[in-house]
């Protein structure tokens, strides 16, 4: 039995990802397999509508949805991508081992690498998706605002102690 590494869903819409690039959609009453356009393990999945989502992997591994069918997209790197979040329609952000990338409308505009930092999670900060918190190993969070990359850096830890001091 192969392992799946995510799942995520909206508005009746639900993948579930991993190994050797399996996808699977949720009919309502059971998750029946769809084709995929790799075989490298998925590790996340983010649906944004009906007629969009993303998966990322291994090997620089980045999917979209259109509603109907999965297809592989140039993701401009090799590594590891771990995480996905698309906040408005068009827009991907994609983190993974040493590299955050941003695409708009299928164009990549920001390339962001790091020397140890790895993406682990993306979330937003904000309703409209202005606001973006990135989590990632080195005990990092990173903050970004609007369009622009991110604009602070702190160790959890220190953040921890801030958020938990009595």
């Amino acid at each position: 039995m192969p392992e799946f590494n995510a799942i995520h869903g909206r508005d009746g819409l639900t993948f579930l990802v991993g190994e050797g690039g399996r996808i699977l959609r949720w009919t309502g009453e059971v998750f029946a397999p769809m084709p995929s356009p790799t075989r490298r393990d998925l590790a996340c999945v983010f649906v944004r509508a009906a007629d969009e989502a993303y998966a990322v992997g291994g090997n620089g591994t980045l999917l979209r949805f259109d509603g109907s069918v999965w297809t592989a997209l140039d993701s401009h790197t090799s590594e590891q991508l771990l995480a996905v979040h698309a906040p408005r329609k068009g827009e991907v952000w994609v983190g993974g081992n040493r590299v955050l990338l941003r695409f708009c409308d299928g164009t990549l505009v920001l390339t962001q690498t790091f020397s140890r930092f790895s993406v682990r999670g993306i979330e937003p900060g904000s309703p409209e998706g202005e606001e973006l918190w990135f989590l990632g190993g080195e005990k990092a969070l990173l903050r970004g605002m609007g369009r622009r990359c991110m604009t602070c850096r702190s160790p959890i830890r220190r953040l921890q102690r801030r958020a938990f001091a009595s």
